[in-house]
């Protein structure tokens, strides 16, 4: 139990506590008859420090000496009844300062016990600044409520729900509602059907990634029509309060004149190297070279892989724009895919690191309205921005491609034949040929952090296991040979996720699998090359290799012994005259080391015969290439 000096020393550490801090504390005391006004009887340090009066200038002033000349006489009428009652009371007061303007005090008067005469005491803050932010806050508020409404863009304030909370004139207008007519519809209900799958998960994306987004969307009118827009969603956010979207709508045909002008349709694409990006505040000075060095190469690559008909550009911001000639959106997208991808392989067999090497492609269909003069330039400019209002859009339907891939991936099984015996003796397995375009494309639109955790090759590993699976089960079972992409073993997580998958694999299935390393780089070290073998080959019957462009992998035969070097026909670009003598190069070095070739995604029995009389060793037919196994081999 405490004693009297304990409670002393108590009393004086709240005295010294409360006279430091910035709360304000007055007593007060009544005094006389009018029981509306008591007197101050004492104050402690923090609110002399406020108004710069002291304690003893203070002591023996009415309650209404607190208030300045110009406070407001309802609030202290409020307080003064509050006295009289004995009750507590809350409000905000404009108090007087010995000197200098006066400050807002934010208070609380309590009655203090029963006692006589009555005693109160005023807790209270110095809340100037705060109400000062909060009228400047009303006064930004009210400035952008009117730039809402005479704003002449379509504008929209959205909750996380896609519930619309405001709607401004031009969105009415936009959309032929009478004003208020759109508040509490969901974004769902002005999308057109067509649409929503789209707009939904680009949403969904924004919720989790908290970007903003463009998208070229259909809409919905109030009459039924449809309208195509731009669709631009920017989050907004306070902590602790919900989250709101600000929607901006903005017609495609925007004019008169354009809207009436023919319209000129475009298949275009855009490389992209983002990793340069990512390194440019890293290397300072040093980054001009490297990236001239870059773009050199991703020039290079462009130019070769355009036909005649394309035609290819540098954007301002640094990306390359492609026009493809003759081709469909579906082409267009997938060449546009192989050719950041063979800018990527091409950088890292350069020495450039594999973070700086990263590319992304996206393809679209866009339509621009014929203007005469408009220079190459503004041409090459427009279509840019078109590319990149419906970036969200592309981005939406890529994830869309691989999560429907990851439910429904299954392996085709190409025969591999041979020129020295009659009969299928293994066969090719990989994804159906347009669904692995499909997904290429979509790895290359998305950004790399999203590409990068989607496993590709073990999507692929798995597959062809469930195939050799159902061929052990039939007894009918021949090797297998299924690619795996050099990537995997430029990180170390993947490397690990690929060889845990196949640490999972039944060790019966092994003898039957042959994993063909793809996509080796120009000038990457054998050494390099020597480590993937390694960690592959416990995992399967033999490790083959991919040759890209009819050019020799950086591999070692004496040290690897007998294997598979595949080709794919493609890569002979029509049985050109320099292409076909690089293969007969190839094939004289593979044979010297006692390896064989084979050529795979051939497009017909009279090519598949032609190669074999050139010398190749295996060929595996195209899926509807047809298939005559009496006709080949033997």
């Amino acid at each position: 139990m405490r004693g009297p000096s304990d409670l002393a020393s108590l009393q004086q550490l709240l005295y010294q506590a409360l006279d430091s801090s910035d709360n304000v504390m007055v007593v007060l005391e009544q005094s006389g008859d009018d029981a509306g006004s008591p007197v101050v009887t004492a104050t402690n340090d923090a609110f002399c420090r406020v108004s710069g009066f002291t304690q003893e200038e203070m002591a023996g002033r009415p309650l209404a000496g607190l208030a300045a000349s110009t406070a407001n006489p309802a609030t202290w009428a409020e307080i003064s009844q509050a006295a009289r009652e004995g009750r507590s009371f809350r409000s905000e007061l404009l108090c007087a300062r010995k000197t200098g303007p006066p400050f807002w005090l934010g208070l609380h008067l309590m009655p203090v016990g029963d006692g006589t005469p009555p005693c109160f005491v005023l807790f209270g803050r110095d809340i100037t600044e705060v109400l000062r932010d909060r009228q400047q806050h009303a006064a930004v508020r009210g400035l952008l409520a009117k730039v809402f409404v005479a704003v002449q863009a379509a504008v929209a304030i959205v909750d996380e729900n896609g519930m619309i909370m405001m709607a401004n004139p031009a969105l009415d207008k936009l959309l032929g509602y009478r004003a208020g007519g759109l508040i509490g519809k969901n974004c769902p209900d002005i999308t057109a059907p067509e649409s929503r799958e789209v707009a939904q998960e680009a949403h969904q994306q924004q919720l989790e990634t908290e970007q903003g987004y463009t998208i070229q969307t259909a809409i919905m009118r109030a009459d039924g029509s449809q309208a195509r827009v731009n669709f631009t969603s920017i989050m907004a956010e306070r902590e602790g309060l919900r989250r709101y979207r600000i929607l901006t709508l903005s017609p495609l045909m925007a004019t008169a004149a354009e809207a009436s002008a023919p319209v000129s349709v475009h298949v275009a694409g855009k490389i992209k190297l983002i990793g340069l990006d990512e390194v440019k505040s890293v290397l300072g000075p040093r980054w001009e070279a490297l990236a001239a060095r870059v773009m050199a190469s991703a020039e290079h690559v462009i130019r070769t892989r355009c036909g005649p008909k394309d035609t290819w550009s540098r954007t301002p911001d640094g990306e390359f724009l492609i026009c493809f000639g003759e081709a469909t959106e579906e082409e267009a997208t997938f060449r546009g895919a192989a050719i950041a991808r063979e800018v990527r392989t091409r950088l890292i067999g350069e020495g450039v690191s594999e973070s700086i090497a990263q590319v992304t492609a996206i393809t679209a269909t866009v339509e621009l309205p014929d203007q005469a003069a408009r220079s190459p330039d503004g041409l090459v400019n427009a279509i840019s921005e078109r590319l990149n209002a419906r970036l969200a859009e592309i981005e939406t339907r890529a994830r869309q491609t691989l999560r429907q891939a990851m439910h429904g991936a299954t392996c085709e099984l190409a025969a591999v034949l041979s020129r020295h015996q009659r009969g299928v003796v293994c066969h090719f397995g990989s994804l159906p040929r347009m669904l692995e375009r499909g997904i290429q494309c979509a790895l290359t639109a998305l950004p790399v952090r999203e590409s990068q955790a989607f496993d590709f090759d073990r999507l692929v590993l798995g597959a062809a296991a469930e195939q050799i699976v159902a061929q052990l089960s039939t007894g009918t079972t021949l090797p297998i040979m299924v690619t795996v992409d050099f990537e995997v073993f430029l990180d170390r997580s993947s490397i690990e996720r690929y060889v845990a998958a196949c640490q999972q694999l039944d060790q019966r299935l092994r003898p039957w699998l042959i994993l063909v390393l793809a996509h080796l780089p120009l000038g990457v070290p054998q050494s390099r090359v020597q480590e993937c073998v390694t960690r592959l080959r416990p995992f399967c019957n033999s490790v083959a290799y991919q040759a890209e462009a009819v050019e020799l992998p950086a591999i070692g035969f004496s040290a690897l012994g007998a294997s598979v070097v595949v080709l794919q026909e493609g890569d002979l670009n029509g049985w050109a005259p320099d292409d076909m003598a690089k293969l007969a190069r190839l094939i004289g070095v593979v044979r010297a080391n006692r390896a064989r070739v084979l050529v795979r995604q051939v497009g017909s029995l009279e090519n598949a015969k032609r190669l074999l009389k050139l010398g190749v060793d295996l060929v595996a037919l195209a899926h509807g290439a047809g298939r005559d196994e009496a006709g080949l081999g033997g």
